[in-house]
């Protein structure tokens, strides 16, 4: 049997159609926080390491040299997602590969870190409690395609969502936002409610896109700040 990729991963995989059917292909771990790479390595000298999510605010972060030696050891390591996405980008001369759309957004536009942050369950399923503000971006960008609300609309949501702070992100929040822009509209509001609840997941979409073997979704940031797919196929792989 091949080796084992070991896949640290939290409310990314959340509700991932996926996740749940890769046990012989990767061994999964929670959220990645800072000390614990090495340990694990030790204990499963091979495979690659794939990065989604870390810890970051109950715990300290995993520190870049954490993840530096294990590219000097000669581990590949990929990032996606969330804090992996980050890490990815803020690696990328040091040897960690990028994966997905949203390194590439970060990578492109120089999103904040703040931008993939969430909060959520503390133990598996690692259930999200608020939404990070990719997502939002992502989901207007649905909704402008569909001609349900205009740039200045989306303008207005994003602005007011990214004056959050992360953790204020709740879906609540957002819908209201929603709401004061499009007064009129109640299908936006549900619109954008119905997309963050799955289908413009873009983090998520990454993720199964890598657990498939797929390309990940090709993706661009309009200037009203809502993310389009760069594609036909949407925000599907293409």
């Amino acid at each position: 049997m091949a080796d084992r990729d070991l896949i640290f991963v939290g409310p990314t995989g959340y509700q991932s159609n996926r996740l749940g059917a890769v046990s012989e292909r990767y061994s999964v771990f929670p959220p990645l926080i800072r000390g614990m790479l090495a340990p694990v390595l030790h204990d499963h000298p091979s495979g690659r390491v794939i990065l989604v999510d870390g810890g970051f605010y109950h715990e300290y972060a995993v520190d870049h040299r954490e993840i530096c030696a294990a590219l000097r050891d000669g581990r590949e390591v990929i990032g996606l997602g969330s804090m992996g996405a980050l890490r990815a980008v803020e690696l990328r001369s040091h040897g960690m590969r990028g994966y997905g759309a949203v390194v590439e957004l970060i990578g492109r536009y120089g999103l904040y870190d703040d931008e993939v942050m969430l909060l959520h369950g503390a133990e598996p399923p690692y259930r999200p409690v608020t939404v990070p503000l990719v997502e939002v971006r992502a989901a207007l960008g649905h909704l402008l395609l569909a001609g349900l609300v205009d740039a200045d609309d989306v303008a207005g949501v994003i602005a007011e969502i990214a004056g959050l702070w992360f953790a204020d992100r709740s879906m609540p929040r957002i819908l209201q936002a929603q709401q004061r822009r499009t007064p009129g509209r109640p299908q936006a509001v549900e619109a954008l409610r119905n997309q963050l609840q799955g289908p413009a997941l873009l983090k998520r979409i990454d993720l199964e896109c890598l657990l498939a073997g797929s390309p990940p979704p090709a993706v661009r940031m309009l200037p009203c700040g809502a993310v389009v797919p760069d594609s036909p196929h949407g925000f599907e792989p293409a």
